[in-house]
Formats: structure tokens, sequence, C-alpha cells
């Protein structure tokens, strides 16, 4: 079965954008169809057979495309998985692979394991167990599997729908991504606090300027010298 761009067509579609015919060129065809960015099939009694965002394509090496919704699905039903974004990697190479971020569900791992401490890649092992059984449940051929797992450091934000944003983990997918053991704690500390900060400007945009006011000022005393020091 091919898939393709998913287009609507109808009375409930928008005329275009007022008086910017370029943006209405970029989601309107010729015969008014309306661009949604998906891709999917339509079947023989109609209906619609739904396959991923035009945006969350994952194109491999070998040139297989992949659609990232038709991963996540099964995975987020995976145990010890909170959330999970997959996403278009690169290997050391600089080759494509399906890479994926995941915030690992904290209490289901206290629950099996107790309050015993565990390190992030205890966890990511622990996860990426759970995945492959998943895959092999799913028959997920070789080519589809994920090929690079981490550990999210701080739960994803969401949009004002609720919904993960997918776009802005990825636009600073660094921030989320745990740093090398020997990476200064100091470093970590800080990074986790402009994280932090990012994710609560969803919702709490004047929280987030207050607080990063207070870091600023608190870094300028710790540079500048005391009047007792003069």
């Amino acid at each position: 079965m091919e898939f393709g761009k998913l287009l609507i067509k109808g009375p409930n579609v928008f005329l275009g954008y007022y008086k910017d015919p370029e943006a209405t060129a970029k989601v309107l065809g010729e015969d008014g169809s309306l661009d949604i960015g998906d891709y999917g099939s339509k079947n023989p009694d109609g209906s619609i057979n739904y396959k991923g965002r035009a945006n969350n394509i994952i194109n491999t090496s070998t040139g297989l495309k992949i659609y990232a919704e038709q991963l996540e699905m099964p995975l987020k039903g995976v145990k010890y998985i909170q959330n999970i974004i997959v996403y278009e990697g690169r290997d050391n190479n600089g080759n494509a692979i399906i890479a994926a971020l995941i915030v690992a569900d904290e209490d289901a791992i206290r629950k099996t394991f107790g309050d015993t401490t565990r390190t992030v890649e205890e966890n990511r092992v622990l996860i990426e167990r759970e995945i492959r059984k998943c895959e092999q449940d799913n028959r997920v051929t070789s080519e589809e599997r994920i090929q690079k797992i981490d550990i999210s450091r701080t739960p994803f934000p969401t949009t004002f729908k609720a919904e993960t944003n997918r776009k802005e983990v990825l636009a600073h997918l660094n921030e989320y991504l745990y740093l090398k053991p020997d990476t200064p704690e100091d470093s970590i500390n800080d990074d986790l606090s402009v994280l932090g900060a990012r994710v609560n400007a969803q919702a709490h945009l004047g929280q987030t300027v207050a607080a990063l006011t207070a870091i600023q000022d608190k870094r300028e005393s710790k540079e500048l010298p005391t009047r007792g020091d003069e």
C-alpha cells in the first residue's frame, strides 16, 4: 500500500490567509485542497490509514522512510517508560539512525526495585531490555529497531493541548541528554537550571523570568567584590 500526503477538500476548508498569498500557496493547492502535514493512505471503504506527521519522518541511511509515531505508539505502553520521542539521530559516523529519548517512569522502577539508588545507565539498560521485548512481540524489522536510547533529564514540556511538545524538545535536544560522568557537577547543575526554566516557561513565563533574574543576580554577586573586600 502506497502512502502519500493527506489532503482535505470541502466547504469546511478555509479560503486562505488574509492578504498573504504566499502563505496560502504553501498549504492550499490550486484546487483548494488543504495540506495538513500528515501522511497516510485511503482504504477501499473510505477510511484513512494514518502514518504520521511529515515533519517527523525519519530518513534512514538505507533510504527507508520511518514514521516516528508508528514506532512510538507501541513503545508508550512499555513498562518503565513514562514518555518517549522517536526521532532521526546520528551515529558516530554521521549516518542517520532511529533514536529515542525517554522519560523514565521512576514510580514504576521504585515499585520493582524498591528505594535502592539506581544509576541512569542502569535504568537505560533496563528500559532497553523492555523495548527489545516489545519490538520482538510486534515483529519489528531490523531496519525499524531503535538504534540509540537515551534517558531524558526532565519531563517533556507540553503544548496548550497538553500534548508532548516534540518541536521544543528536539530544538534543545542536547539539554535533555545526560552528560558524561566526568562532566563537572557545577556544569550539570547550571545546565539543569536552564533546562528547567525553559520547560516551565511553557506555562509560567513570568516565573521563569524571575528565576533567570535571580540566577543572574547570584552570578553577579559572586563575580563582583563585596564592600569588605575593597
